[in-house]
């Protein structure tokens, strides 16, 4: 029974650790999108550059007061 308890807790902190991970890199992309924005980059090409759609960009831009 311990052994199942451990092997939870390892599995639960490997779930935690990806998380954190993808809420990083989540974090990065979304303050190069704003960076590149704030310095005239289109939104054409920030899509290009990272992959996101403009849908998700737009809704980006908004939450951080950029676009109305």
């Amino acid at each position: 029974m311990a052994e199942g308890i451990e092997k939870g807790i390892e599995k639960g902190i490997e779930k935690g650790i990806e998380k954190g991970i993808e809420k990083g890199i989540e974090k990065g992309i979304e303050k190069t999108i704003l960076n590149a924005y704030d310095n005239g980059i289109s939104l054409e090409t920030i899509r290009v550059i990272t992959g996101e759609s403009a849908e998700k960009i737009t809704q980006i831009l908004q939450r951080n007061n950029r676009l109305a």
